[in-house]
């Protein structure tokens, strides 16, 4: 994983993700033995930072489970064997956030079962 400071100009965010295949390239030469690497970064989505990862091939998903959802881009590097996501940091963090005041809702009883 690869976390950087937000609000970075498109030129540190580009950088951060060539740095992701470096380093899922250096993995796989340290274990000779691992058959995908998959890295991931955080970013602050903006419009041009979108038209960076489509215009680099990245692929625009999202994953959701029992009413979360988190936009990602992702891109496959076939010569490196290497999944890489680009995620969300503002939805990480909304959906951690809802997650915890939930938790501590059940543990106050404020939610029964």
């Amino acid at each position: 994983m690869e976390f950087k400071r937000l609000c970075v100009s498109e030129y540190e965010k580009r950088k951060a993700l060539t740095q992701l295949v470096v380093y899922g390239r250096l993995l796989r030469e340290i274990r000779q033995n691992v058959r995908d690497v998959y890295v991931y970064s955080f970013f602050d989505f903006d419009t041009k930072f979108e038209n960076i990862l489509l215009d680099e091939g990245y692929i625009p998903n999202a994953l959701s489970r029992d009413g979360h959802k988190i936009e990602f881009y992702y891109n496959y590097n076939t010569a490196r064997r290497i999944h890489i996501y680009a995620l969300s940091f503002k939805q990480v963090i909304d959906i951690a956030d809802r997650r915890n005041r939930i938790f501590l809702d059940i543990l106050s009883g404020k939610i029964n079962e």
